[in-house]
């Protein structure tokens, strides 16, 4: 399972970031920018012995990820994105962070049905699917995000994702409104102290995992 954990960074800001079991989450915070949150299985589980064999595998991934994360928005380019979405999908259930990448690369050109299979197999995987995967394979469409989904965190993880809600008629909260003009350029949603007080009362309210 997971659940969102709200993160007050020194400066006054801070994200919602889903803690997964079984997993270590490292994040690397550079000038007041979240640049990356990645997962490895922790050492007592059944998946490190995979990562340790892909680890070298699943770094580059991360580093082609980094090197197309730019002007606050992740995108590759359209020649490669398609064999690099699939590279990443194969390495999803060592870091579900790629699976994330993978959803928007996918989502770029379409390929809704690798969307929804890469969905599928997350909430399978890890009994919950990331919210960036759900909004992109089109299963919140006209729908509000509630504790038995199943989806965390509650608001798309990556800063590109607020920008669909609209179109997928996606309901928050809400006491989150106006909460993305509370928000600071970076790829991965990144809130001002204002807006993660609205974040908290969401938390706090028990109605999201």
């Amino acid at each position: 399972g997971a659940m969102s954990v709200l993160l007050r960074f020194k400066g006054n800001f801070g994200a919602v970031i889903p803690a997964v079991a079984g997993f270590v989450t490292a994040i690397t915070v550079q000038e007041g920018e979240l640049v990356d949150v990645a997962y490895e299985p922790s050492a007592n589980t059944w998946r490190w012995i995979e990562f340790t064999a892909k680890a070298a595998a699943v770094r580059a991934l991360r580093a082609v990820a980094a090197s197309a994360s730019q002007y606050g928005r992740f995108r590759l380019d359209q020649t490669d994105a398609l064999s690099i979405a699939r590279k990443m999908q194969y390495a999803k259930s060592i870091d579900p962070t790629l699976a994330i990448y993978a959803a928007y690369a996918y989502h770029d050109v379409q390929a809704i049905e690798s969307l929804r299979a890469m969905a599928d197999f997350q909430r399978d995987d890890l009994g919950v699917t990331f919210f960036d995967l759900a909004l992109l394979s089109r299963s919140l469409v006209g729908r509000s995000v509630n504790k038995d989904m199943a989806i965390v965190p509650f608001i798309p993880l990556f800063s590109q994702g607020w920008s669909l809600l609209g179109a997928n008629h996606v309901r928050l909260p809400s006491v989150l409104k106006g909460v993305e003009e509370m928000m600071r350029d970076s790829v991965w949603s990144l809130f001002s102290s204002q807006g993660l007080d609205k974040l908290e009362r969401v938390l706090l309210s028990g109605d999201v995992l």
